[in-house]
């Protein structure tokens, strides 16, 4: 499991997904309205259909109103 920390400065909707290198969406962690400040997520290595995924590196998306931000995470089992 990974905790992922973020903050929103506009209220809108919000979109967090993760993604392997191939840029194949494997999760939504979370697709909906949030007001501004700051969230903790958790992402369990499962994809959507809450299969294990492997080791290796992903990229977590977040959209947020026009904002648009990526962060690389390295999954280890």
């Amino acid at each position: 499991t990974t905790t992922i920390n973020y903050s929103i400065d506009m209220s809108g909707k919000t979109n967090i997904s993760v993604y392997n290198t191939l840029g194949q969406k494997v999760r939504t962690l979370m697709n909906g309205n949030l007001e501004a400040g700051r969230y903790t997520l958790l992402w369990n290595g499962t994809d959507d259909a809450g299969l294990e995924v492997s080791s290796g590196v992903y990229i977590i998306s977040m959209r947020n109103n026009k904002r648009y931000e990526t962060k690389q995470i390295l999954m280890l089992k």
